[in-house]
């Protein structure tokens, strides 16, 4: 099961992603990208409730992160367990993704002016 919810504040889009994050649902996890990234604002993926991930979406995380670069937005992503350790195995290095820790999330969600993080 995979299951998105977008919020837009006014300032950024959220991307509420629950569920597993796997090749199976490829086109719903492109679904809640591409969404977000035409509302043409800053991008936040929460992924607090995220079960399992494979490389799948890490590759459709770098790929939304480099077209909202392109765009001129931050797509920052909340930092998950599962996609840490994941990432790990990988060798993938999370701070080049732009993961963030929880306390650094509510910042931005507390409307807090972060230029560059």
């Amino acid at each position: 099961m995979c299951e998105f919810k977008i919020i837009d504040d006014g300032d950024r889009v959220y991307l509420k992603f629950k569920g597993d994050l796997t090749i199976e649902h490829g086109e719903k996890i492109k679904e809640g990208l591409n969404q977000v990234l035409t509302k043409g604002k800053d991008v936040v993926v929460d992924l607090d409730d995220m079960s399992r991930v494979d490389l799948c979406f890490i590759q459709a995380l770098l790929a939304a992160q480099k077209s909202a670069w392109n765009s001129q937005l931050s797509f920052m992503v909340s930092e998950n367990e599962a996609l840490k350790k994941y990432a790990q195995t990988l060798g993938c290095m999370l701070k080049k993704m732009r993961v963030f820790s929880p306390e650094v999330l509510k910042l931005v969600k507390n409307k807090t002016n972060i230029k560059e993080l």
